[in-house]
C-alpha cells in the first residue's frame, strides 16, 4: 500500500474500473450509501473516499484495497492513463480511436500529455503520423510546456525529422528566446543541431524572429526581434564548440567588425580553432592599416597574449593582425614574456612595422645584450649613438657592446650620463691596456 495517496489518480483508477464493469456512479453512490455528489466528487480527487468505502468499493470491482490504493489490478500490474492505453494501440489502431475531441494537448492526472509517451516508450510512427499533421502537442499555458517542447526537439533532431524550427518557435515564443543554457539536455540538442546535414536548420534558427510585448511608459508595445542575438550565437558556439554551427555563422552572420568581439568571447570558452576560422574567413590577405583600427587589432592581440596563447600569437604577428607591433613587443619585453618579443623581432629581417630604436633603447634600459642583438642590424649610426648616450647606471657591458658595433659619443645627445659614460669607458680601456 502506497505511503502517500494520490486522490486524483485513485479516482481516476475506479472510475476505469468501474466503467469496464459497467458499474454506474449511481450504482456506487447506492452501494456506498452516499449522495450521487459525494461521489462525484471523490473520484474527481477533489474528496478521498473512506477506509470502510474503499473495502466496499474492492469487494464491488473484485479487487484488494492495496491494489486500488495504489492504482494496480494485480501485483504484477500498474494503472495506465488514457493516453497511455491510447498509445499502446499501434498506429492503426490509433488512427481509428483517435477522434478530434480527444485533446492530446491537455495534461492527464500523471501531469503528461500524449507525447511524453511517445518520446517515453519510443513510439515513432504514432508520433510521426501526429507530427506530420502538425497537431498542438501541448497547451502553452500548460506549467511543463517549455520542458516537454525541448523534449520533442530532442526527440525530433534524435530521429533525423524535418520540422523542428516549428518546435524551436514554440519554445521562443514562451521563453522569449532560444536560450537554452540552463537546460540539463542542451549540449545535446546543441551537438545534434551540428551537423552538416542540419545547415538549412541553423540558416533557419539565424533568421527566426518572434514577437515580444514590451511596456514604454505604461503603454504596450510590440517589437520582431530574433529567437537568437549576435551575442548568445557566439556564447553557443563557443561553449558547445559546435564546428558546423560556427561555419554557418561565419558565412550567414559575421562580419569583420566583430573581430575583437568574437575573439573575447572564444578565448574565455578557450575555443582558439573558432577564432582561427574568423582569421580564415576574413583575414587572408594583408589588411590596409586604416582597417585594423576598425577591426580592433591591437585589443585583440592583447587578449592573445594576455591569455598566454602563443600559437594564436604567432598567426596574429605572421598575418600582421595588429596596429602596433612595437607596442606588443615592449609590453612582451617589460612582462620578460621571451618567446612572444623574440618571435615578433625574427618572424623576418626587416619589418617596417617595428620601430628599432624604440626597442633598442628598451634594451639598453633593460640591459639585454639579446634583445640589442636582435635589432642592431636594423638600426642606422643615430641610432647607434642615441642608445650609448641612454646608458645608465654606468652599464658597461652595454656601452662596451654598443662601442664595439660602431657606437659614438655624439654631441646632439648630451645629458647628464654622457661624461660619466666617457670617463668610465677611458677608465676600462686604459686598464684593458695595461693588462
Amino acid at each position: 500500500m502506497p505511503e502517500i495517496v494520490d486522490n486524483i489518480k485513485v479516482g481516476q483508477f475506479i472510475k476505469e474500473q468501474l466503467k469496464e464493469q459497467k458499474i454506474s456512479q449511481d450504482a456506487l453512490a447506492q452501494k456506498l450509501n452516499i449522495t450521487r455528489n459525494a461521489v462525484s466528487s471523490n473520484l474527481n480527487g477533489k474528496s478521498s473516499f473512506s477506509r470502510k468505502n474503499i473495502e466496499i468499493i474492492s469487494e464491488l470491482l473484485n479487487m484488494k484495497p492495496e491494489d486500488i490504493l495504489s492504482c494496480r489490478k494485480s501485483d504484477n500490474d500498474e494503472f495506465a492513463s488514457e493516453f497511455q492505453k491510447l498509445a499502446r494501440r499501434g498506429l492503426a489502431e490509433f488512427k481509428r480511436n483517435y477522434a478530434k475531441d480527444v485533446i492530446i494537448s491537455e495534461p492527464d492526472i500523471f501531469g503528461k500529455v500524449l507525447v511524453d509517451y511517445l518520446i517515453d516508450e519510443d513510439i515513432e510512427d504514432i508520433f510521426i503520423y501526429l507530427h506530420d499533421s502538425e497537431v498542438e502537442f501541448v497547451k502553452n499555458h500548460f506549467h511543463r510546456a517549455k520542458d516537454i517542447y525541448l523534449k520533442i526537439i530532442t526527440y525530433v533532431l534524435k530521429k533525423n525529422l524535418p520540422g523542428a524550427i516549428r518546435y524551436i518557435k514554440d519554445y521562443s515564443d514562451l521563453n522569449n528566446s532560444f536560450d537554452i543554457s540552463l537546460y540539463n539536455n542542451s549540449s545535446e540538442i546543441w551537438n545534434m543541431i551540428n551537423k552538416e546535414t542540419n545547415r538549412y536548420l541553423i540558416e533557419e534558427m539565424m533568421e527566426l524572429r518572434i514577437t515580444q510585448e514590451y511596456k514604454v511608459f505604461g503603454f504596450k508595445s510590440k517589437k520582431n526581434v530574433k529567437v537568437i542575438t549576435k551575442k548568445l550565437w557566439l556564447e553557443i558556439i563557443a561553449k558547445y564548440k559546435v564546428i558546423q554551427v560556427l561555419n554557418v555563422y561565419l558565412d550567414f552572420y559575421a562580419n569583420p567588425e566583430d573581430f575583437y568581439s568574437f575573439t573575447k568571447v572564444m578565448i574565455k570558452e578557450q575555443y582558439t580553432k573558432a577564432i582561427e576560422s574568423f582569421i580564415k574567413k576574413f583575414f587572408v590577405s594583408e589588411i590596409p592599416d586604416n582597417k585594423r583600427t576598425t577591426y580592433n587589432f591591437q585589443k585583440a592581440i592583447n587578449l592573445i597574449v594576455e591569455n598566454d596563447n602563443f600559437t594564436l600569437f604567432k598567426k596574429f604577428v605572421s598575418l600582421k593582425i595588429y596596429e602596433n607591433l612595437t607596442e606588443i613587443i615592449v609590453k612582451n619585453i617589460q612582462n620578460n614574456q621571451i618567446n612572444y618579443f623574440e618571435y615578433a623581432l625574427n618572424i623576418q629581417k626587416k619589418n617596417y612595422d617595428i620601430d628599432y630604436p624604440k626597442v633598442g633603447l628598451i634594451a639598453v634600459k633593460n640591459s639585454s645584450l639579446d634583445i640589442l642583438d636582435s635589432v642592431i642590424s636594423n638600426l642606422e649610426q643615430k641610432d647607434l649613438n642615441f642608445l650609448l648616450s641612454e646608458v645608465m647606471n654606468q652599464d658597461l657591458a652595454v656601452m662596451k657592446y654598443l662601442v664595439d658595433h660602431n657606437a659614438k659619443f655624439d654631441f646632439d645627445y648630451y645629458n647628464s650620463y654622457t661624461m660619466k659614460n666617457i670617463n668610465l669607458l677611458i677608465e676600462f680601456l686604459n686598464k684593458k691596456e695595461g693588462e
